[in-house]
This record gives structure tokens, C-alpha cells and sequence, in this order.
């Protein structure tokens, strides 16, 4: 197929409603009950202000129709990474319905990407995603390896249906207590007060280099309280509402949290995203890791009643953190492989 690849016009409505109708497309046939991100949500990323994050989105359209209108979309391509930190690398999602594929159309759209990860935007390190199949073996392995990249870690998504069993959460509950008595939790529901914003960039920006990142070299994250402000600003326009759980020590810092987001509200969507979690390490050993993830079961089930399940995803070697999942009842939903490709 004869392709035009533009940049996708966020402030054309029609443009933004085709993009959305085959992304769903797209990813449905991949995984059908997969995570689907919201018209709003891709508004919202596509707009300035970056929030410490930057997102471009191209379009693939049919050259031989005619001018690329929004109805002779047939792909896109989006790319991601941080402003701030770890600048030497970017993420990339790619998307053809189907009825488009097998035409050399998610190739050139990843090399549209690729390339203008490396010219405009300075990276030298893609990371990708593809769904592995249930058995880590299927899936859409060979089309990421075609295009020169290779397996880094596997990523494995698991499912935790609300309600929990109340006799089950308050056993938890009772086990991290025991050893986590010289900490206080606080949950909060809603955007980072400015009291904590500072505290919990402190603790967080400690992520990349805390959890596995198979080959990757990462560097320790400079996320502000300015982004995070523009992030939470971001949820809003979106309908979505961050819940946060903080443990501190006796002197009153922030040593451990969890982090989730409410699904969309212009969405069907019925699911909430765990974002992540963090023990600092010299913290770790009290079971900090149960007693903020018992305390966001907990508060889930109070304050979110239509939420039916809680999705997060790990490494398959993150050990510590799977088990706390599994005893919180996660079970495996999916897995991923996260390939990465260096540019010359």
C-alpha cells in the first residue's frame, strides 16, 4: 500500500474519533479484554503542557485515496518517554486494525517512529511491548524480532477481582501489622496534596533503578512536584482519580507507597490501573510492600464499589512483589515481552 504518515492533529475531533475506533480496533483483535485507553485519556496526552512526558502519535493513511483525510486512516504509531530523566530512551506502540494487515503497514509506521525518536527527539534506545500469548511462547513475537528488536524482560499482567474476601484482606492486614507496627499508612484519594508531592517525587524517582529492567540502563528518575501537579491535572480532564497509599517512618518521611488510577469515565471500563509500588530499601523486611497494597484493596472496595477487578503488571523475576500480588489474590491474566532496539 502506497502510505502518507503525518503527525495526528489532536485538535481535529474527527481525526481523534477515527484514531480512537481503530486503536480499539486494533488492540481488540490483539487482546480482546485488554486495558483500552479512553479518547479523553489520548486528548489529554496529545495537548500540551508535557508533564514531564512527551507523546507524538502519527497516522498512516491510504495515499492512493487521496489527500489523508481522517477516513483514509488505516495505522498509527505512537512514541514516549520522559523529559527529564533517563533521556537516552523512548517507548513505542504500534496499532493496524486487521483488515489493513500483512501490507507492510506496522513496519513503516515503526520506522516513522524509530526515526523520529532519533532526530527530533534525541533517543537512541526503543522499548517496545507485543502480547507473548498466555503460554509466553504465542503471540506477535516474530514482528518486533523482524524489525530487529530483542526480548529484554517479560512483563506479566495479573488480575485481582473486587470485592475481597474481608475475612482474607483483614488476615493480611493483621499479618503486615505485626511487623510493620513502627510505621503509620495514610490513604488519600484524590491529587498529591503539596505536602506530600515533595516527599513522595523523593521516594519514587527511585523506581527505575529499584525494579528489574532486565538489559535497560536506567538512571535514578528527577520526576517534580510540577509534573506531578500537571499529571494529576491530566486525570481530571481524563475522569480518572489517582488513589495513593504513604507509609512513614517514625521520623515522618515517606519510605514506602502504592500508586493506582481509576478507569475513565467516558469509557466502559470497570477496571483500576496499579501503577506501582516501592519500598525504599533500607525499609524493607516489615512487610511495607502487604500493608500499602491491603490498604488500597481496602480503600478500593469502600470508595469504588463499580470497580470489578485491579490489573498491575511485573517483571516474572520480581519475586517479592509477585508474591505479595498472589496472596492478594492476582492471578495471571497475560504475558508481554518488552523488546528494545538501539538506533545507529
Amino acid at each position: 500500500m502506497d502510505l502518507t504518515i503525518r503527525p495526528v492533529d489532536p485538535w481535529d475531533e474527527h481525526e481523534m474519533d477515527v484514531l480512537q475506533d481503530l486503536y480499539v480496533e486494533a488492540q481488540r483483535a490483539e487482546v480482546p479484554d485488554s486495558r483500552i485507553f479512553s479518547r479523553a485519556e489520548s486528548v489529554v496526552a496529545l495537548r500540551p503542557p508535557e508533564g514531564g512526558y512527551f507523546y507524538d502519535a502519527f497516522a498512516a493513511f491510504d495515499a492512493s485515496l487521496g489527500e489523508p483525510t481522517p477516513d483514509h486512516m488505516v495505522g498509527q504509531v505512537w512514541t514516549m518517554g520522559s523529559t527529564t530523566d533517563n533521556l537516552n530512551r523512548a517507548q513505542l506502540f504500534a496499532w493496524v486494525p486487521p483488515r489493513f494487515g500483512r501490507r507492510g503497514i506496522g513496519a513503516a509506521l515503526v520506522r516513522h517512529g524509530e526515526e523520529h525518536l532519533r532526530r527530533a527527539r534525541g533517543r537512541r534506545t526503543v522499548v517496545a511491548q507485543t502480547w507473548l500469548g498466555a503460554d509466553g511462547r504465542s503471540g506477535y513475537r516474530r514482528f518486533p524480532e523482524r524489525l530487529g528488536y530483542t526480548l529484554n524482560n517479560v512483563e506479566v499482567e495479573r488480575r485481582q477481582r473486587l470485592p475481597v474476601d474481608e475475612a482474607i484482606l483483614a488476615r493480611l492486614e493483621a499479618e503486615a501489622a505485626a511487623h510493620a507496627s513502627a510505621y503509620t499508612l495514610r490513604t488519600v484519594v484524590g491529587p498529591v496534596s503539596a505536602e506530600l508531592a515533595q516527599p513522595f517525587c523523593d521516594i519514587y524517582n527511585l523506581l527505575h533503578v529499584e525494579m528489574p529492567q532486565g538489559e535497560l540502563e536506567v538512571e535514578v528518575g528527577r520526576r517534580t512536584p510540577v509534573e506531578l501537579a500537571i499529571q494529576d491535572e491530566e486525570l481530571r480532564v481524563a475522569g480518572r482519580e489517582r488513589v495513593s497509599v504513604y507509609a512513614f517512618d517514625a521520623a515522618g518521611s515517606v519510605v514506602a507507597y502504592t500508586v493506582a488510577a481509576t478507569g475513565p469515565a467516558d469509557s466502559e471500563e470497570t477496571g483500576v490501573d496499579q501503577w506501582s509500588t516501592l519500598v525504599h530499601p533500607d525499609h524493607r523486611g516489615h512487610r511495607l510492600g502487604l500493608a500499602v497494597k491491603c490498604a488500597l484493596t481496602r480503600v478500593l472496595g469502600e470508595r469504588f464499589p463499580d470497580r470489578t477487578f485491579v490489573r498491575t503488571q511485573n517483571a516474572e523475576v520480581n519475586a517479592p512483589m509477585v508474591r505479595v500480588n498472589e496472596l492478594l489474590g492476582f492471578e495471571v491474566h497475560l504475558v508481554e515481552g518488552e523488546y528494545q532496539k538501539t538506533l545507529t
